[in-house]
């Protein structure tokens, strides 16, 4: 089985050493990719472009980066106004990320200039979303995905499945066990469609730890992991994700 990791980092200062050296420690893990959570900064002034290029560079090309600065509607931790949010993601962009993170409800004039900048600067764009409440039924979870396919269709005028640009994360909070059966029936469904689609999903919480270890298996593009502060509750060392895996294949064999 191939599956991908994600190593998610807080950017919490504007000292570039400082986080040169999480990086590092990051980079020791060998994560399949690094996203950078830039909405974590203690002040949105120190979000320059070479403050955000020095720490790009310090990655790529050897390891994909994960742009995201989240709104805090999904779990973002700055209170800024969509505008300037709005501002500080195009400066990301500009600074070539291999994946942009941006919720599906985003401002639809806002997507359209996304969409248009992945296509001009080959940025692969996560939409994404989060429900920090609770996991819905799978109608109801493959509705939120068919939806925002329709939507941004009419937004974008573009063919979305063919793009291969674009890949869609729902993410759900599980109160109980068997919420992680509806990520793990959402990512072979998707699958199962035979279509151009990239879909990362699995619950949140210690009751979701199920589905952000076995999601990988049908179908989900990648999980996340940590290797200092979590960034989501219920994440897991990216160790013991690999200790894992390696047991399952073994019982495989």
């Amino acid at each position: 089985m191939s599956y991908k990791i994600c190593v998610a980092l807080q950017v919490k200062t504007g000292n570039v050493d400082e986080n040169k050296a999480l990086i590092d420690k990051a980079l020791q893990s060998k994560p399949d990719l690094i996203e950078l959570r830039w909405d974590y900064i203690d002040s949105i002034e120190h979000l320059t472009e070479g403050f955000v290029n020095a720490l790009l560079d310090h990655i790529q090309p050897d390891i994909p980066v994960i742009s995201t600065f989240r709104a805090t509607s999904e779990g973002g931790q700055t209170q800024i106004d969509e505008d300037q949010r709005f501002e500080i993601l195009k400066m990301l962009m500009s600074a070539q990320p291999q994946y942009l993170d941006i919720e599906m409800r985003t401002d639809p004039g806002f997507l359209r200039t996304v969409c248009q900048n992945s296509f001009s600067k080959k940025i692969k764009i996560i939409f994404s979303y989060h429900d920090f409440e609770k996991t819905p039924a799978i109608e109801e979870a493959k509705n939120i995905i068919q939806n925002f396919l329709k939507s941004l269709v009419t937004v974008t005028t573009m063919n979305t499945d063919k793009s291969g640009l674009f890949l869609y994360k729902v993410i759900f909070n599980a109160t109980k066990f068997e919420d992680n059966f509806v990520p793990i029936k959402l990512c072979k469904f998707f699958t199962k469609q035979g279509e151009d689609r990239n879909i990362i999903c699995f619950c949140m919480g210690e009751a979701g730890v199920f589905s952000r270890l076995m999601s990988v298996k049908y179908g989900s593009f990648l999980t996340y992991a940590s290797v200092a502060e979590g960034t989501a509750p219920g994440q897991v060392h990216i160790d013991k994700i690999r200790e894992f895996h390696q047991i399952m294949a073994t019982e495989n064999q």
